[in-house]
């Protein structure tokens, strides 16, 4: 019902249905996080962040709580370091999401945290090779070290893996920070 509401627009009556539904069973953790989303939405960022301190509280084992206050933090709330502290905790219950560790690039990157945002965007593309995000973030962060030779280096190396757009696009960049027209 919650989510037949908020597809029409009906908000605040969604609202209502979700709060309805943590009342009535607690451990539906479903109902936090479409009631968390929700608030974003409309934004309430602060009421987005009780709703998951109550889901996490509920079930710290959560996930995509974790992921979500992760989220709130980094692209709402504007808060990187406290964004890395939820998504290190999405990666310590599923280290297979590439989605996660990106997400630690971008908030390490952001934080001119440059060596780890690279080591975090490795362990995007280790499970996932094609990645764009993390290459992204991982050429960020080279351009920023100026580590041009090296970035060109790492790309090759994702490039034996796997001919994606990605690395020869940033492998190109850095030879033209190099003045490598050859290259």
């Amino acid at each position: 019902k919650g989510k037949q509401l908020q597809e029409q627009g009906m908000y605040l009556e969604a609202v209502a249905v979700y709060k309805r539904a943590i009342l009535a069973d607690k451990k539906y953790d479903s109902s936090y996080l479409a009631l968390a989303s929700l608030y974003l939405r409309i934004s309430q960022n602060d009421s987005a962040v009780q709703v998951l301190k109550a889901a996490i509280k509920m079930k710290p084992g959560l996930t995509a709580a974790h992921e979500l206050m992760g989220m709130v933090y980094r692209d709402y709330i504007r808060n990187s370091a406290e964004a890395m502290l939820h998504y290190t905790n999405a990666v310590k219950l599923d280290s297979t999401n590439k989605a996660s560790w990106y997400a630690l690039a971008w908030c390490c990157n952001d934080l001119k945290r440059y060596e780890e945002a690279i080591a975090y965007a490795v362990k995007a593309l280790d499970i996932d090779n094609a990645y764009r995000p993390a290459y992204n973030e991982m050429a960020h962060a080279y351009r920023k070290l100026g580590t041009y030779k090296e970035a060109i280096a790492a790309f090759r190396k994702r490039l034996d893996v796997s001919v994606t757009d990605q690395p020869l696009y940033y492998s190109g960049l850095c030879y033209i920070e190099l003045k490598d027209k050859e290259g």
